[in-house]
């Protein structure tokens, strides 16, 4: 089993996660199962790096991960015993031989990165696992590579298998692809070439990835890109219907020129064949594709009323002074640089009160009421509730459709703000606290990968919920005297003897620091 030979590196997928799965559902019409009590099957879990994070949050919920890698199995279940959980079981199993009866029913069902890597008769498999193991009211996320974007890799991975055949060692094919790779992203002419400009352009993103991530996204014997259409087609036969995407945004449209949406949503009534045409414009590369029982009743026309069973998060901040007045433009802007401008009282009240609570979430019922609340009391004697409802309801869908923008939730995760409340208790998410004892890579709140500095991890390994902020000032204080952590000023390293006045400001910076990238949660979790 090359995954037993070199192990994939994995990470948390954040649209994955069961209240991400549970806000698209929502969105479409369905019904969907509370993730805090759900369950929760990964095919292909690797060594658990993306299901142990969920089940560390949701103590309530049971989890179960599926991989044929002996390897990873065994660190899965290693880490899971030092996490202490019990809400979670790691299989080892063949798709091809795994029996759906003795797994059960799940309301989730997730395969990340492992369709396209599997034989033929292995993906067939894993469509009729899914199925099989799918709750009535279920939701499946597979992702895959696609047509046509992936042509131009297929054409780059050739190129590393043609040169891997000079080396008969699997970890030679690997350092020399990766060093063709560089070779071939120098000097491929570019210049009055568009040939030259994409192929540079991909070999330059294929050739920082790591030796791993090579080793099996682009040199396994299996590697199959497809046309959506195509694996749709694989869906169906094995009795499983189109719900929509993970990454909502690519439904609307998103980066195809407007007249052209418009255009081909009334012509095409057919949403494979629509999701088909939006893949040839954007020369897609990659899906992650949410189906669910055949038959479900999928409501496509996406309205406000759906918004009433999931919360919102934002960090969107007004680019100025936030006039709640009618008919006055806010341009609110997102930490990437990304702009929503809305004239819509109701709405500007919104992100201001979830720029105000973030990394907290809101339920739109009470995201609404507030919002009301922030505005005159003439406005509220003027425009009913349910007007402002529909009006923020499709304000926020429209948010939601743009990247970076706001995100939907299935269930309130649990974040908290630095400095809540005073003499509170301090906490963070169980796995990341275990993760900055490995790594500089932790997963938060909201299931993201963030990446903490020194300090960071250090910190986040002493928020176990049982230290409030003079507590953990008085560990902060043992941490720099024994050595372990260094602060600075001006670029210079203070002495300890003489670090204590910048110890609380530093403190102070971290919690900011881990609150504003959702890395502190309430003690304890309300999910």
């Amino acid at each position: 089993n090359p995954y037993d030979v070199t192990p994939y590196p994995g990470n948390a997928c954040t649209a994955s996660h069961p209240s991400h799965l549970a806000a698209i559902a929502a969105l479409f019409g369905l019904p969907f199962a509370p993730p805090a009590t759900g369950r929760t099957l990964e095919i292909g879990c690797a060594s658990g790096e993306n299901l142990l994070p969920m089940a560390a949050a949701f103590p309530g919920a049971r989890f179960t991960g599926l991989d044929f890698s002996q390897v990873q199995i065994d660190a899965a279940r290693r880490a899971q015993a030092e996490l202490g959980l019990t809400n979670v079981e790691f299989i080892c199993a063949d798709i091809r031989s795994a029996d759906a009866g003795k797994l059960g029913l799940f309301d989730y069902v997730i395969a990340h990165g492992i369709y396209s890597w599997l034989p033929p008769d292995a993906q067939t498999a894993m469509l009729a696992l899914a199925r099989a193991c799918l709750a009535e009211d279920g939701i499946a996320y597979i992702s895959y590579n696609t047509l046509p974007g992936w042509r131009m890799r297929g054409i780059i991975r050739d190129m590393m298998l043609f040169h891997g055949e000079l080396y008969p060692d699997e970890r030679a094919k690997v350092t020399q692809a990766k060093l063709l790779l560089d070779f071939m992203a120098t000097h491929v002419p570019a210049e009055n070439n568009p040939y030259g400009q994409y192929l540079r352009s991909e070999l330059q993103m294929v050739s920082q990835v790591d030796e791993n991530y090579l080793s099996h996204d682009h040199l396994e014997v299996n590697n199959e890109a497809l046309y959506f259409r195509d694996f749709m087609t694989r869906a169906n036969a094995a009795d499983l219907d189109y719900l929509g995407e993970a990454d909502f945004a690519t439904m609307a449209g998103t980066g195809i020129a407007l007249d052209a949406v418009q255009k081909l949503n009334s012509e095409i009534k057919d949403i494979v064949r629509l999701e088909q045409y939006y893949d040839f414009m954007r020369n897609r590369t990659f899906r992650m594709t949410l189906l669910v029982r055949r038959g479900k009743p999928v409501q496509r026309q996406v309205s406000a009323a759906s918004l009433t069973r999931l919360h919102a998060s934002s960090s969107l901040t007004p680019a100025g002074e936030n006039d709640l007045g009618a008919g006055i433009a806010v341009k609110f802007q997102s930490v990437s640089g990304n702009i929503l401008q809305t004239a819509n009282p109701v709405t500007k009240a919104a992100l201001q009160h979830l720029r105000d609570i973030f990394p907290r979430s809101a339920r739109f019922g009470d995201l609404l009421a507030a919002a009301r609340q922030h505005l005159p009391q003439s406005h509220r004697d003027a425009v009913p509730e349910e007007q402002d409802r529909n009006t923020l309801g499709n304000d926020l869908l429209i948010a939601y459709a743009l990247p970076g923008q706001l995100q939907l939730h299935g269930a309130d995760l649990g974040a908290a703000r630095n400095g809540e409340a005073a003499g509170a208790l301090l906490g963070a998410p169980a796995y990341a606290r275990w993760q900055a004892g490995h790594s500089a890579i932790v997963t938060n709140v909201y299931h993201v990968p963030v990446q903490v500095n020194e300090a960071g991890r250090q910190v986040l390994m002493l928020l176990d919920g049982k230290r409030d902020r003079a507590a953990l000032a008085a560990q902060f204080h043992q941490l720099v005297v024994d050595g372990k952590l260094t602060l600075t000023q001006e670029g210079a390293v203070v002495d300890p003897d003489a670090a204590a006045a910048l110890e609380g400001p530093a403190l102070d910076a971290i919690l900011e620091y881990l609150s504003q990238w959702a890395l502190l949660c309430r003690v304890p979790p309300q999910v």
